[in-house]
């Protein structure tokens, strides 16, 4: 399911929801393969290609076999990936706008689950490797308590996540559940 038609229907279900209490899981897809952006987008940083997931997987499905994408099929792929983010960019800004009009008190956390390498220590994806590329991902979390543009360099895990969440719904945690960053201070 591409952003634009998971963003509709997110939509759709926070305002459905007006007036309760609301929680939105939204999980985009576009920056796993195949990246095939959306249309205004292909072509924006390299040329657009005749089969944009053909080619992909042709690169990919070679460098899997032991070979190695030559310097323009490495670009492309990198072109191709920073066409896809910046189509998701695009949806994700319409489902923020969405869940934030009416209510200052929104929490939202944006994150991901890995990230990409592209080429970088001669690797492809992020399933081998434990390259700053395939761990480093962006956590940025608006909220009470949270000044804006405040930025954190101490690593984070997801438990943070959750206690944060927790907190900021009003709801107990379990006892005997430490969280990483209670053992900071």
């Amino acid at each position: 399911m591409r952003a634009p038609w998971v963003v509709d229907r997110a939509l759709r279900l926070w305002t459905e929801a007006e007036g309760r209490p609301r929680f939105l899981f939204v999980n985009l897809m576009e920056a796993h393969l195949p990246w095939i952006p959306e249309p205004e987008d292909l072509g924006r940083f390299g040329p657009p290609g005749l089969d944009v997931e053909r080619e992909q997987l042709e690169v990919l499905g070679r460098y899997l076999n032991g070979g190695r994408p030559a310097f323009a099929e490495t670009a492309m792929l990198r072109d191709r990936y920073d066409e896809v983010l910046t189509s998701l960019d695009r949806s994700l800004g319409r489902l923020l706008d969405g869940i934030t009009q009416k209510g200052a008190d929104t929490v939202v956390v944006v994150t991901s689950d890995h990230g990409e390498s592209l080429g970088e220590h001669d690797r492809f994806g992020h399933r081998n490797s434990l390259d700053e590329e395939a761990t480093r991902i962006p956590l940025i979390i608006r909220g009470p308590g949270l000044p804006a543009g405040a930025r954190r360099d101490a690593p984070v895990q997801l438990i943070d996540v959750f206690g944060y969440l927790a907190q900021s719904a009003g709801v107990a945690l379990e006892p005997g559940l430490v969280l990483l960053d209670q053992h900071q201070r």
